[in-house]
């Protein structure tokens, strides 16, 4: 059962490492935003809580924006559904001020009531008047690519030295020559006439 459940977790982790590369590349040619915006009428405001996970140029981004926006006398909050959009655009600035050294990332900052708040990095077209709180964090797309091909690795670099280790004369276990002590492994302890 745990021999099956480690090739599930291998198995799993290199389609997931297929898929970094895969949107690694696509990166560079297009960018993709997934946003869920939740808006919320509060008397003549509107609050409005959004969430982005995006990819361009090579890193990841997830953005948390919340802003308070003040009714206009002529506008009702059914003319702001929220919802969940998906985005395809072309690639990201690669000269974005947050994305730091080897492609991570963060910035937070929050502008309270009628106080200019710093430029943003992504141009909204407009200045909102009220409240206004962002978080930003990325990180470049070579990491999970990295981190979900090591499985794989482990598993292979295991199963080359379980092969290396079957030959006659070496031990099952670490593959050490057997020739001088045939009865017990003096690297890992195995004795060969009794593993399975």
């Amino acid at each position: 059962m745990q021999r099956v459940l480690s090739n599930v977790v291998v198995l799993l982790s290199l389609l997931l490492c297929v898929a970094s590369v895969a949107l690694l590349v696509r990166s560079y040619f297009v960018s993709d935003w997934i946003s869920f915006a939740h808006i919320s009428p509060v008397g003549q405001e509107l609050l409005v809580t959004d969430w982005i996970l995006g990819s361009g140029k090579g890193n990841v981004a997830l953005d948390y924006i919340f802003n308070r926006l003040p009714l206009k006398p002529d506008e009702s909050a059914a003319m702001y559904p929220g919802g969940v959009a998906w985005v395809t655009d072309a690639p990201a600035d690669p000269a974005d001020p947050r994305i730091g050294r080897f492609g991570f990332g963060y910035e937070s900052w929050n502008a309270p009531d009628h106080q200019p708040r710093p430029t943003p990095a992504v141009d909204l077209g407009y200045e909102p008047p009220g409240a206004y709180r962002s978080r930003h964090v990325s990180f470049p797309l070579w990491l999970p690519a990295t981190l979900f091909a090591l499985p794989p690795a482990l598993w292979l670099r295991r199963r080359l030295k379980r092969r290396r280790g079957a030959r006659a004369g070496h031990c099952p276990r670490c593959g050490y020559d057997l020739r001088a002590t045939p009865e017990k492994c003096p690297e890992c302890g195995e004795e060969p006439g009794c593993a399975a």
